[in-house]
């Protein structure tokens, strides 16, 4: 029997905190939890959480910190070197030679947000292996980091850095944590410049502003219209930079 402190994600997935572990049961898209959990099982990728399956529709992990949660109480200095360590981690994920394919993204963004969109994005990006939804509140650290919650796709490299900085760029927990924080925007603020320092801005911008886009819909289903409203705009003023074009 579970006890303990029991929390709701944002796809319905009931986690249980109990002492040093945590139990994660399936909530509204069972099929996409099995694969989450498929992918933990197989990765042996040491910054991936180890996990036990308990039946098919759940499994259990040990306990550690959030990053998060670590963030609001050290040093901010700590925490941009602990940055610049996850972008290499990611940096050197397995992948392939591959052409961005910017029509595919836009037009799944039609279908999320109903603009249409016009544009060419030419950069070079790799395909392969990524986590697929590296947001700060999937990401633990003890002495290093640990990621939770992955999608288990491949996608091309620059999508991981991209839903990264939707973490910095909108502050994203404070929002799904429903906890402003003055620290979190100052550590957001410098690890947007590291971001940029570190990683190619032009295919940075253009991964964000998918996950900006692609996020709308969420937030309308959950009934956050300011915040979906922020995200479309703040997409749309990346692709105004990128000179794609978006219609209603």
């Amino acid at each position: 029997m579970h006890n303990n402190k029991i929390l709701i994600g944002n796809s319905g997935d009931k986690v249980f905190l109990q002492g040093n572990k945590v139990i994660k049961e399936a909530g509204h898209y069972p099929e996409k939890f099995k694969q989450q959990m498929d992918f933990l099982m197989s990765c042996d990728h040491p910054n991936f959480i180890d996990v036990k399956p308990l039946s098919e529709t759940s499994y259990e992990m040990k306990r550690f910190p959030t990053w998060y949660d670590k963030i609001l109480t050290q040093p901010l200095l700590t925490s941009f070197d602990q940055l610049e360590s996850l972008i290499s981690i990611v940096g050197k994920f397995d992948s392939v030679g591959s052409n961005v394919k910017t029509e595919s993204y836009l037009e799944k963004l039609q279908l999320r947000t109903g603009y249409t969109y016009e544009g060419e994005f030419n950069a070079a990006s790799s395909w392969g292996f990524v986590h697929g939804d590296l947001t700060v509140s999937n990401i633990l650290h003890d002495k290093d980091f640990l990621f939770i919650d992955p999608r288990g796709t491949e996608e091309q490299d620059y999508y991981d850095y991209g839903k990264l900085m939707q973490s910095f760029i909108m502050e994203y927990e404070s929002h799904i944590y429903n906890n402003p924080s003055a620290k979190y925007s100052n550590f957001c603020r410098g690890a947007e410049q590291i971001m940029y320092e570190w990683c190619d801005e032009y295919q940075l911008k253009f991964f964000l502003a998918v996950h900006l886009l692609g996020a709308v819909p969420f937030f309308e289903l959950n009934e956050r219209y300011e915040l979906a409203g922020s995200f479309l705009k703040k997409g749309h003023e990346l692709f105004d930079e990128l000179e794609i074009k978006y219609t209603k």
